[in-house]
């Protein structure tokens, strides 16, 4: 199954080159959510290829609330201040950056502007 696949490939870190073929609509079938959610839990820590599938992904495919909670874990803290921000490498800045994007698909437009702000980035 996919779910045995991102598993699979994460034990052998090669998990962002399995992500880029996972079927997602409207191109592709619809997966169980659980795929979806097991492998961008697992990006968290590849980063910069966890911010790129969100890019790519729709964000009705999978749980927000559980990824988020993931990131916070890994950043070591539930809320985030610019000076903390400024202090991060570039592998928690993106881990930063995929915060921003999922609470703009929340709707939170005023914390992604925030983090985004914190990080230095003008988009």
């Amino acid at each position: 199954t996919w779910q045995e696949c991102v598993v699979l490939f994460d034990r052998f870190r090669a998990l962002q080159h399995l992500v880029v073929n996972i079927p997602v609509p409207p191109q592709g079938v619809r997966l169980p959510p659980e795929v979806y959610d097991e492998a961008l839990q697992r990006l968290v820590a590849y980063p910069s290829h966890l911010v790129a599938m969100l890019s790519l992904w729709p964000q009705y495919i999978f749980s927000d609330s559980a990824l988020v909670d993931a990131l916070h874990r890994r950043l070591g803290a539930e809320e985030l201040d610019s000076q903390r921000i400024a202090s991060f490498g570039q592998e928690e800045r993106h881990l930063v950056e995929a915060l921003a994007s999922l609470a703009a698909t929340r709707g939170k437009m005023g914390l992604a502007a925030r983090l985004l702000l914190d990080l230095g980035k003008d988009d």
